[in-house]
């Protein structure tokens, strides 16, 4: 392919060899001017669309089988940069939302971390992208991961001033809990195991197991709920079962033989 300049060449009415290359004169009928190789930065079209925020040209690359960049998209998903980061790293650290759901609908890993245990809530966090946050946790990053010094995703953010991220951090805390109590006492009151040999009628499983599904519900259909409504939900739920913990949580009366003749 030719790589052609568009110059008053009218002026100079020749062909001008610059750097071996062939410049026509604007009355040649083949001037160049879609013929411009794609620039891609670092070589990396993963790096290149996400450090230019191109979620379009991203999507066509892993989609279209006879793009010239598919296979360089394929296999440099989880490469690092010249500045030992990966593409969905600087998506974080950026916030290229739409990036970033492209990266993870193509297959790379929301849990990875760094030498350094900084992982990708971490990058948001410490980059105050609190959208970013947002999209990992919806699609199931962990919240509790340290760095290598202990520092948590929230303590990353308190420690820059980031407070809209921190504010988000206890919301997916408390909703997380609130999740995680649900699902607690739906086993409980389904595997005898964890009944300790306590003895629920049929009322006290199905009146609980509607209380979960309740809650579970709400969850799901909430999409405005505050971090006082998940404590909320969760208290209530507490004060539902609160009759069947007691009697789990209470030591089994002794059996047998006292020891008395």
């Amino acid at each position: 392919m030719k790589l052609c300049l568009a110059i008053g060449s009218k002026l100079l009415g020749t062909r001008i060899p610059v750097l071996g290359l062939i410049m026509p004169s604007l009355d040649d009928d083949n001037v160049c001017e879609n013929e411009q190789p794609e620039v891609i930065d670092g070589g990396n079209i993963v790096f290149h669309c996400t450090l230019h925020g191109d979620h379009e040209r991203l999507s066509k690359v892993f989609d279209d089988g006879e793009d010239p960049q598919h296979e360089n998209a394929t296999s440099t998903l989880n490469e690092k940069n010249y500045i030992g980061k990966t593409p969905i790293q600087l998506a974080c650290i950026l916030g290229r939302v739409d990036v970033l759901k492209e990266l993870l609908k193509r297959g790379c890993d929301i849990q990875q971390s760094n030498s350094s245990g900084y992982t990708l809530m971490h990058f948001a966090a410490c980059w105050n992208k609190r959208a970013c946050l947002e999209v990992l946790f919806e699609a199931g990053a962990k919240i509790d991961c340290r760095t290598e010094n202990g520092e948590s995703v929230k303590q990353l953010a308190l420690r820059y001033n980031h407070q809209d991220c921190v504010d988000f951090m206890d919301w997916a805390a408390a909703r997380l809990t609130l999740v995680d109590f649900i699902a607690h006492v739906r086993a409980m009151v389904t595997d005898p195991e964890k009944l300790q040999g306590v003895k629920l009628s049929k009322e006290e499983k199905n009146t609980t197991l509607g209380s979960c599904s309740e809650k579970q519900e709400w969850l799901e259909n909430t999409s405005d709920a505050t971090l006082q409504d998940f404590m909320q939900k969760k208290f209530d739920l507490e004060k539902q079962v609160e009759l069947i913990l007691d009697k789990v949580n209470s030591p089994a009366p002794p059996t047998g033989n006292s020891g008395k003749k």
